[in-house]
């Protein structure tokens, strides 16, 4: 008996096996995600109860709670473009990704910046336009950066602090 591979042929059928719902849907896109191993996919968001402080960004996150809805596009609204988070190691801009997603319930996707570097000339560039191609693919979604600064670490431009990429 063959085994069956993962190509595109084959995802479609094992995806409308069942009776389509948003967890399916939901279950699909996550297996996409992992397949590239840049990208992970957050399943149990945090809640704005969970972040202590803050209470200026929890107002602002439930006035925008319903931006992506509906009636927001019908009333002509944007959709929200982003969000940055920027801080100190220990004040909470993790969490407070997680609880934003919970919010607008949206899936959150975690991007480690570390893990778009590679060896070969070019390499990261690709990888860099594939999280972003899956990301757009998702959207509307909340994107987690973590370790950013591993990005602007070899800025002096020598072998030996940007490891040749």
């Amino acid at each position: 008996m063959k085994s069956r591979t993962s190509s595109p042929k084959n995802e479609i059928p094992r995806a409308f096996a069942e009776p389509l719902s948003v967890g399916i849907i939901a279950r699909e896109k996550a297996s996409e995600v992992k397949k590239n191993g840049l990208l992970e996919v957050h399943p149990r968001p945090a809640s704005l109860e969970e972040i202590g402080g803050l209470d200026a960004l929890k107002e602002w996150l439930v006035k925008r709670r319903d931006a992506f809805g509906q009636e927001a596009r019908a009333y002509g609204l944007p959709a929200p473009k982003g969000l940055l988070i920027v801080g100190i190691p220990g004040t909470g801009r993790s969490l407070t990704a997680k609880a934003t997603a919970s919010v607008f319930q949206r899936p959150l996707l975690k991007l480690d910046a570390g893990r778009l570097f590679a060896g070969l000339v070019g390499q990261s560039e690709s990888n860099l336009r594939s999280v972003i191609a899956t990301v757009e693919a998702i959207a509307p979604c909340v994107l987690m950066v973590d370790e950013l600064e591993k990005a602007f670490s070899g800025s002096r431009s020598s072998a030996s602090t940007d490891g040749g990429t």
